[in-house]
C-alpha cells in the first residue's frame, strides 16, 4: 500500500487483527488508476480534501470492511479470489492502523465520541503547532474557487499546445539575448541586492507568486479540479503565496497532473523571458533595472527552489508522477525511519522498499531530501538569528525547539515505549550518541579546514607621484595622454593665469620704479629716504621672485619618470583647476603593490598576519606569494580602485551616489579595511595597474572546530548578548 501518511505506531490497542472488525466512512470516494502500468486506486477523504494511493490489493481487502465482516474473513476472502492478491497478517495490520489513524474507518471502540473527539484534538494541536513555527508559517487568506471558475475560459488558450511552442519560442530568443551579452548580465547581477532596489524587488516578488499560483488555479480548474484554498507560507516573514491542488489527484491522467504542476513555472518562465528581451533591449536605468530583476526572480529563482524535486515544491510532484511514485517523499522518509529503528535502536525491522530499481531510487531520493531538507533549516535558523538580531536569535531557538526539540521528545517516548525492548533500545541509542559525540569531537579537532581567508585586490603603483597645480589656472595646452611613458622633468601641461601674469608685470615695473628714486635720493644725499627706498626695494624684489616662481610653475612637469596614469585627462584641456587639484599621477612600472579590501569578519585574521606570507592570484593566471605589508585600521566605504565597484564590474557590491559637484559616483554598501601586499620588482613589471585579483592564507590551517569557534565569536557578542540585553531592558 501507498499512502501520504506514514505508517507507525498509534497510542490505543485495537483487538487480535484477525478478529477485528472495522467499517469504512461512507463518503470515501475510490477512483481506479494506472501507476507505471500497474492497476492502482485513489481514495479521497471528501471531508479533509485529502489524497491516497492503495494497490489493488489494498483496496480488495479495504473494499469488505462494512462493519460486519472480520479483518480475518476478509484475508481469507481475498486469498480466494482469482490473481495474486494474498497479504500477510503484518501488511494486514498496518493497513488497519492507517485506517484508524487517518479517520477513514472505524472500529467499536475507536468511533465512540470521546475516542473521536480526542483524535481530532490531537490533529488540530500538531497542525497549529507546525503552523506557528516562527520561521515558516502558513496562513490561509482566501478560498478562491468561484473567482477562479470565472476566469479559466478568458486564460486557457495561454495554456494550451500552441501558445507553449510560442513560449518555447520566446523562451530560446531570451537566452540567446543574455548569452550574447553575458558580460554586461554577469556585471548586472553583482548590484542585484542594492538597497535602493529592495522595494521594487518586494513588489515584484508578491506579483511573481501570484501570477504563478494563478498559473497553477487556472490549470487545475481547466482540467476539472477545484482550488479549495489560498493563501501565503511566511518564510522569514517573507511571503510565499501557495493554493491547495489537492483535487487535481483526482485526474485520470498523469500529464494533466503534470501540466498543473508545470503551469506556476511556466508563467514566471514566459515573463522571464520577456524581461529578458527588454533588458537585452535597453540602457542602463529604471526599466533596464526592474527587467534585469524579473529574469532573476522569475528565472534562476523558479529554477533553482520551484523546480527542485527535493523539496516538495512544483519539481517534487513532476518528478513523483512522472516516475509514476506519488507518494515518493513519503516512502523515502518511511526507509530513513526504518533505516533508525534498524541500525540506531536495534529493532529487527523489515525494510519497507525492496531491491528494485524503483525501490533504490527511493532509497537514494529519500536521503538527498532530507539532507536537503537539513541544510535548508540550518540555513533559515542562520539568517533569522543575523537578519533581526536578538528577536531573530529567538525566533531561531524557537524553531530550533519545534524543529528538533518535538521529534527528540517522541523519539523519548518512542524508545522508552513499555513493549520489552526499552532497556535494548536505550541502551543501544546511548551508546550510538555517544560514539556519534567522540567522532564528531576527533573531526572537528583533527580534521583541518581547507577554506581559506580571502579578499579582493586589485595592482596600483607604489609610489604614486602626483602632477598638482602648485598655481591655480586654466589648462591651456596638454603635452602628454594617460598611458604615456614620461621623463622627470618633461612637460605635462601648460596652465593660464593672466591675473597672475600681471601681477608679475606690475611687480617689475615697480621694481624699476624703485631703483630709480633710490638712485635720485642717493644722489640727493636724502640718505634716510634712501635708506628707506632701499628697504622697499627689496620686499619687490622678494614678491617678485615668489611671483616668478608662481608663473613657472604654471608649466607642469612630471615629479618622476614613469607612466602617465590619468582619468579623462583630456577634458580637462580648457577647465580652471585650483591650486593644489591633481590633473595625473606618475607611476613606476617597476614599484607595484597589491591593495586589498577587507571586510569586517575577516578584519581581525589579516592583522594577525601582518608581516606574513599570503597567496596571491591576479586575472591572467598569474600566481605567487607575497608579504602582507599592512592594514589600515579605519574602515572606508571608498575601494581601492573604481573598478572594484559592482556597478563597474568589480567584484564588491556597491552603490550610486552623488558627490558635491553632483556628478554620479560609488560607494561600497558595506566598510572595508584596506591592506598592502608588497609585489616584487621582478612581478611588478608584468602586471598592468588595475588588474584585480585575490589574496588567501590560512589554508588547512585551523581545524574544524577552531572555524566553527570563531564564526559563533564574530556572531554572538554582537547578534546575542547586547540584542538581549536591550530585550530583557
Amino acid at each position: 500500500m501507498q499512502s501520504d501518511s506514514p505508517i507507525g505506531t498509534h497510542d490505543h490497542r485495537i483487538r487480535e487483527v484477525s478478529e477485528l472488525v472495522l467499517e469504512l466512512r461512507s463518503d470515501l470516494r475510490f477512483t481506479p488508476h494506472y501507476e507505471a502500468g500497474e492497476e492502482c486506486y485513489l481514495v479521497e477523504d471528501v471531508a479533509r480534501s485529502q489524497f491516497f494511493t492503495i494497490g489493488l490489493s489494498e483496496y480488495m481487502l479495504i473494499s469488505m470492511f462494512d462493519g460486519k465482516t472480520t479483518v480475518g474473513d476478509a484475508m481469507i476472502r481475498l486469498s480466494q479470489l482469482p490473481g495474486n492478491h494474498q497479504l500477510i497478517e503484518t501488511e494486514a495490520t498496518a493497513i488497519c492502523k492507517w485506517l484508524v489513524d487517518s479517520e477513514m474507518a472505524h472500529t467499536p471502540t475507536s468511533s465512540d465520541g470521546r475516542r473521536l473527539a480526542n483524535t481530532a484534538v490531537d490533529r488540530i494541536a500538531k497542525k497549529r503547532l507546525g503552523a506557528w513555527n516562527p520561521l515558516c508559517m502558513k496562513v490561509p487568506l482566501a478560498y478562491p474557487d468561484r473567482l477562479v471558475a470565472k476566469v479559466t475560459p478568458w486564460f486557457s488558450f495561454f495554456f494550451s499546445s500552441a501558445a507553449a511552442i510560442i513560449g518555447l519560442i520566446v523562451m530560446c530568443v531570451a537566452a540567446y539575448q543574455v548569452v550574447g551579452a553575458w558580460d554586461q548580465f554577469a556585471a548586472a547581477s553583482k548590484g542585484i541586492f542594492i538597497p535602493s532596489r529592495w522595494l521594487w524587488m518586494g513588489l515584484c516578488w508578491v506579483v511573481l507568486k501570484f501570477v504563478h499560483e494563478s498559473g497553477h488555479a487556472i490549470v487545475c480548474r481547466k482540467y476539472g479540479g477545484e482550488v479549495h484554498e489560498a493563501g501565503a507560507i511566511m518564510v522569514l516573514f517573507a511571503p510565499l503565496a501557495y493554493v491547495d491542488l489537492t483535487s487535481s489527484w483526482r485526474f485520470r491522467s498523469k500529464w494533466k497532473r503534470i501540466h498543473t504542476a508545470l503551469a506556476g513555472m511556466y508563467v514566471e518562465l514566459w515573463i522571464a523571458s520577456i524581461a529578458a528581451i527588454i533588458w537585452a533591449a535597453t540602457d542602463a536605468g529604471f526599466v533596464n533595472d526592474i527587467s534585469f530583476n524579473l529574469i532573476m526572480m522569475a528565472g534562476l529563482t523558479t529554477l533553482l527552489f520551484n523546480a527542485n524535486p527535493l523539496m516538495r515544491f512544483d519539481g517534487y510532484y513532476v518528478l513523483s508522477d512522472g516516475l509514476g511514485i506519488p507518494n515518493l517523499y513519503s516512502e523515502g522518509q518511511q526507509y530513513l525511519q526504518y533505516l533508525g529503528r534498524r541500525f540506531i535502536l536495534g529493532e529487527k525491522v523489515t525494510s519497507p522498499l525492496r531491491l528494485t530499481p524503483r525501490d533504490l531510487f527511493t532509497r537514494a531520493y529519500g536521503v538527498a531530501a532530507f539532507g536537503w531538507r537539513i541544510l535548508i533549516c540550518v540555513s533559515l535558523v542562520i539568517a533569522a538569528s543575523l537578519l533581526f538580531k536578538g528577536l531573530g536569535i529567538l525566533l531561531a531557538v524557537a524553531a530550533v525547539l519545534l524543529w528538533v526539540g518535538v521529534p527528540l521528545v517522541r523519539l523519548a517516548k518512542y524508545v522508552r515505549r513499555p513493549d520489552g525492548m526499552q532497556k535494548h533500545r536505550t541502551r543501544r541509542l546511548a551508546f550510538i550518541s555517544a560514539a556519534g559525540a567522540a567522532v564528531s569531537y576527533a573531526i572537528l579537532g583533527g580534521v583541518m579546514w581547507p577554506g581559506a581567508q580571502q579578499a579582493h585586490a586589485v595592482v596600483q603603483y607604489e609610489p604614486l607621484a602626483f602632477v598638482r597645480a602648485t598655481s591655480a589656472g586654466f589648462v591651456r595646452e596638454l603635452y602628454v595622454q594617460s598611458g604615456q611613458n614620461v621623463q622627470a622633468g618633461q612637460v605635462i601641461a601648460q596652465l593660464e593665469n593672466r591675473q597672475l601674469v600681471a601681477e608679475q608685470q606690475d611687480l617689475e615695473l615697480a621694481i624699476n620704479q624703485s631703483i630709480i628714486k633710490s638712485r635720485v635720493f642717493k644722489q640727493a644725499d636724502e640718505m634716510h629716504s634712501y635708506q628707506g627706498e632701499m628697504e622697499q626695494l627689496r620686499s619687490l624684489q622678494e614678491k617678485l621672485a615668489e611671483k616668478t616662481k608662481q608663473v613657472q610653475e604654471l608649466t607642469l612637469r612630471a615629479p618622476a619618470a614613469g607612466r602617465v596614469v590619468a582619468r579623462e585627462l583630456k577634458t580637462k584641456l580648457g577647465t580652471y583647476v585650483q591650486e593644489g587639484a591633481e590633473l595625473a599621477a606618475i607611476g613606476d612600472e617597476a614599484n607595484k603593490q597589491l591593495q586589498i579590501a577587507i571586510t569586517q569578519p575577516s578584519y581581525d585574521r589579516f592583522t594577525e598576519h601582518i608581516g606574513s606570507r599570503v597567496h596571491i592570484r591576479v586575472s591572467g593566471g598569474v600566481v605567487l606569494q607575497s608579504t602582507l605589508e599592512s592594514v589600515q585600521p579605519r574602515a572606508d566605504k571608498k575601494a581601492p580602485q573604481d573598478s572594484m565597484y559592482a556597478a563597474l564590474g568589480g567584484p564588491l557590491e556597491s552603490r550610486s551616489v552623488q558627490s558635491d559637484s553632483g556628478d554620479e559616483s560609488f560607494e561600497l554598501l558595506t566598510p572595508h579595511f584596506t591592506g598592502v601586499v608588497t609585489l616584487p620588482k621582478s612581478v611588478s613589471q608584468d602586471l598592468r595597474v588595475g588588474q584585480r585579483g585575490v589574496v588567501w592564507f590560512g589554508r588547512y590551517q585551523e581545524s574544524l572546530g577552531c572555524v566553527l569557534q570563531r564564526k559563533l565569536r564574530q556572531t554572538i557578542p554582537s547578534n546575542l548578548l547586547s540584542d538581549l540585553v536591550l530585550l530583557d531592558n
